[in-house]
């Protein structure tokens, strides 16, 4: 008979080495997922952050455009309105 399995308290030899091994590498197990649990969640929030940046600085693009057009339709208007007032002076 193998007397691993015939102790009842499971203290025999070379079932408690075993045992414990196996509780510390769960454990490990466990940690091993909560970290990568939580890698997972800071990618996911790393990703939404990423996301609002780009859109944000698309909107500022688009800002900076609308402005940049009717800072030059003003521009040409001056201008135009200059000429017209030299034009017409003379």
């Amino acid at each position: 008979m193998n007397p691993v399995s015939s102790d009842p308290c499971g203290g025999g030899g070379a079932s408690a080495g075993a045992d414990s091994g196996v509780h510390a590498t769960s454990h490990h197990g466990e940690d091993l997922y909560a970290q990568l649990s939580q890698k997972e969640t800071d990618l996911i929030l790393a990703a939404e952050l990423g996301k609002a940046l780009l859109e944000k600085n698309e909107e500022l693009r688009r800002r900076n455009q609308d402005m940049e057009e009717q800072f030059q339709d003003k521009i040409e208007v001056g201008c135009e309105n200059s000429f017209t007032k030299k034009t017409i002076g003379k």
